[in-house]
C-alpha cells in the first residue's frame, strides 16, 4: 500500500526538493504551499504523514498543525524548520507533531521517520477498527 504523504512548503524549490526525496520510493506524494491547499487534500483525502515546512511559515504553520491534530488525529505530521526558529519546532511538538527536522536534512533520517509515523498512524487505525470505531479505507 502506498504511503500517502503531503508537503506543505510555501517554496517551491524546497518543496519540488522534499518531493524528490520521496520520488524513489512507493509514496503517493500531493503538494502544497499553504493552508487554504493543504486542507482541502486533508478533507478529502486519508493522508498517513505530513511534511509541515515551518521555514516559510513561521508561526503560521502552528494553526495548521492545530487543524490537523484536530480534524485528522490519525494523520502524523513531521515539521521541518530552521535553528532560527526552535521556538516554533518546541511549540508544535508540544502540539503533537510526530518528529522535527532541521534544515540541512538528514534524508536517511527523514525517510526512516516518515515510514514510522506512517507505521505508528496505521496502527492506532487497526487499534480503532478493531474496537469498532472506525471502518478501514
Amino acid at each position: 500500500m502506498k504511503i500517502k504523504l503531503l508537503i506543505i512548503e510555501p517554496d517551491r524549490s524546497f518543496r519540488e526538493n522534499l518531493a524528490s526525496i520521496f520520488a524513489c520510493k512507493n509514496y503517493r506524494i500531493y503538494k502544497v504551499d499553504g493552508a487554504l491547499r493543504a486542507r482541502k487534500i486533508l478533507e478529502r483525502m486519508d493522508i498517513d504523514v505530513v511534511l509541515l515546512s515551518l521555514i516559510m511559515l513561521k508561526q503560521n504553520g502552528l494553526p495548521i498543525l492545530k487543524w490537523i491534530k484536530k480534524k485528522c488525529h490519525l494523520t502524523e505530521v513531521i515539521l521541518i524548520n530552521n535553528s532560527e526558529k526552535l521556538s516554533l519546532s518546541i511549540e508544535g511538538m508540544k502540539l503533537g507533531a510526530f518528529a522535527d527536522f532541521l534544515v540541512p536534512l538528514d534524508v536517511n533520517s527523514l525517510l526512516a521517520a516518515v515510514e514510522e509515523a506512517c507505521q505508528l498512524k496505521r496502527g492506532k487505525k487497526l487499534k480503532l477498527k478493531a474496537k469498532g470505531k472506525i471502518s478501514l479505507l
